[in-house]
């Protein structure tokens, strides 16, 4: 088996109208990325499971682990409410754990959280 190399500064597409350096593609792509329906992943990349951990509390397990767990984690909700909110409770090299709560009392409540981590990966 003859293993080979490919160095290149940018990539393009065949009609050379759109590029990219491959410096962006490496350190400016989210290394994983997840959207769900609380329990049920909808859609993800890099993510092995979603974990239903305790009311409304739920951890996204990455398929490849982050090099540590200080990476950026930019995360959002389909506020069923005015009022909720979405919380990251932990980062881990291994996963995210995002709660869904309501602003006006802290009470655990659904809200299709959805999310990203941006960093190296191990």
């Amino acid at each position: 088996i003859m293993a080979s190399i490919l160095r290149v500064n940018t990539l393009t597409d065949t009609s050379s109208n759109n590029s990219i350096a491959t410096s962006v593609l490496h350190n400016g792509s989210a290394k994983a990325w997840w959207s769900s329906n609380d329990t049920t992943l909808k859609d993800s990349y890099n993510i092995a499971s979603l974990t239903d951990a305790a009311a409304s509390t739920y951890d996204f397990n990455f398929t490849n682990n982050m090099a540590n767990d200080d990476y950026a984690f930019p995360c959002a909700t389909i506020n069923t409410t005015a009022n909720d909110v979405l919380l990251t409770t932990g980062v881990a090299t291994t996963k995210v754990t995002q709660k869904g709560i309501t602003s006006n009392s802290g009470s655990a409540v659904d809200t299709q959280p959805s999310g990203a981590a941006h960093g190296d990966l191990a």
